[in-house]
């Protein structure tokens, strides 16, 4: 059970979102994973650096002059996952945007622009459809909902409307869906897992700081993940994942304009490689690094592409049940 922990925390730190800088939380607890133990509360404190400085147009990079010559973010995101049933797991996750920003090319010279601040809500829960620990076989599906509650048409102290790209929140709501996959194979130390999500934002967000008021609908996003897991030693857990995103194109209008069309420098897909590392400091108590690598990238026209994002967490797991387990009873004694 200690190792499949291991797994469930990184299956929780893994979530990313396709655009380098997309709005809206890059990790957070609704990614896929197990279910938790009945009365068991598991708490993450993760934060991730993303660092973006080379355009592509499609497969290729774009060596010619950019607007923009750089795009980072520094996030810190907070997940809590509380077993309600022994198939049934709630959770809910909440980032921050430390910094959020771009390097642009003005005739002034070198301007940067920064959001900071709370980003989206998620919460939604999980049922473990299946299991079977003679098989060491898992399948847990899952769903919920995402809540924009930040700021989402933030403007910086000289009064300049940020872009879409470094809002720290959205501002869009909208449900989505999750499959958790594992397979065991204890006897030779190694475990194999696999997690889908996939996002979905229904209605466009409205952006009235912009004339005449513009309507911004995200585009779906689905992210796909396979993991192999080694017990290097009883503390120590090398993981090596290959991961899966696509986001759709963003689509707008204008008020006026009943017909949406799309923003055709959005969406992509690509392929990263992403080794990682756990460490068990305690039990119950884990630290983990781990370094996104791009192998593959396909931006629609022209985007500013991700370089690399490294992540570090801290995960704490309590067993609530204990304090609920009544305590055992002496025989009275005889008169």
């Amino acid at each position: 059970m200690k190792s499949v922990l291991f797994l469930f925390f990184f299956a929780t730190l893994t979530r990313g979102l396709s655009q380098c800088c997309s709005p809206g939380n890059p990790v957070g607890g609704d990614a896929n994973q197990g279910v938790m133990n009945k009365n068991t509360l598991r708490t993450i404190l993760f934060y991730k650096n993303s660092v973006s400085n080379d355009y592509y147009e499609g497969a290729k990079k774009f060596n010619g002059k950019t607007y923009v010559d750089k795009g980072s973010y520094n996030f810190s995101g907070f997940t809590l996952a509380y077993g309600l049933l022994k198939k049934l797991t709630f959770e809910c996750d909440l980032g921050y945007f430390i910094n959020k920003s771009q390097e642009f090319n003005t005739r002034e010279g070198k301007q940067i622009l920064k959001g900071t601040g709370l980003s989206d809500l998620g919460f939604g829960g999980k049922y473990k459809l299946f299991f079977s620990s003679e098989k060491q076989l898992e399948i847990t599906g899952g769903a919920g909902y995402k809540i924009s509650v930040g700021e989402y048409q933030q403007r910086n102290e000289k009064g300049i409307l940020l872009p879409v790209d470094i809002q720290p929140a959205t501002g869009a709501s909208g449900p989505f869906a999750t499959l958790f996959l594992y397979r065991g194979f204890i006897e030779k130390k190694i475990r194999l897992f696999s997690n889908s999500r996939v996002q979905i934002t229904p209605n466009p967000v409205v952006l009235t700081e912009i004339i005449p008021t513009k309507y911004y609908l995200f585009g779906t996003i689905f992210t796909s993940s396979a993991f192999a897991s080694w017990s290097i030693s009883h503390r120590w857990n090398l993981i090596l994942q290959t991961r899966y995103e696509f986001r759709a194109k963003d689509r707008f209008r204008f008020e006026g304009n009943e017909e949406f069309k799309n923003y055709e420098s959005s969406g992509g897909q690509k392929v990263l490689a992403v080794p990682q590392v756990v460490f068990e400091i305690r039990p119950g108590f884990m630290a983990s690094a781990l370094f996104d690598i791009p192998v593959y990238q396909y931006y629609n026209e022209r985007q500013l592409a991700t370089a690399y994002a490294c992540t570090f967490g801290l995960s704490k797991v309590f067993d609530l049940g204990r304090s609920q387990k009544k305590p055992i009873e002496l025989p009275s004694k005889e008169n």
